[in-house]
């Protein structure tokens, strides 16, 4: 199994490139990297500083939603979706707003929040 995490930037626009004025190290990743069986292969795909290749051959995309970055989330999402590949989102955004109203709206197949990290590693 091949796992992609997507960390997306605030208001990118595909094939623009993207300048902004601070980047954090995404922690979320590497906690869900640590969490994540050893035989399932990932790669990672930092919006904010480099463009996402939506031809990647992976079997799963997880992306970590903040309110701020949800707009785009859903953007990356549906170009996946569009090739049949599952995508799962979580982070603060999913607990936010819901869970349930992510799973319907965006027609996401699974959405882990904070509270229940664990699902994660239940879920691959």
């Amino acid at each position: 199994m091949t796992l992609l995490f997507i960390l997306p930037a605030i208001g990118r626009k595909d094939g623009e490139e993207y300048i902004g004025t601070w980047k954090m190290e995404p922690l979320m990743i590497a906690a869900l990297r640590a969490i994540t069986p050893t035989d399932i292969k990932t790669f990672l795909f930092d919006d904010r500083i480099e463009d996402i290749d939506y031809e990647t051959d992976v079997d799963l995309v997880a992306i970590s939603v903040e309110t701020y970055t949800a707009s785009r989330a859903y953007r990356i999402a549906e170009q996946f979706r569009r090739r049949n590949i599952p995508v799962i989102m979580g982070g603060y955004h999913v607990t936010a707003y819901a869970r349930q109203k992510c799973l319907r709206k965006q027609k996401v197949p699974a959405a882990v929040s904070y509270r229940n990290r664990t699902r994660m590693s239940k879920l691959l």
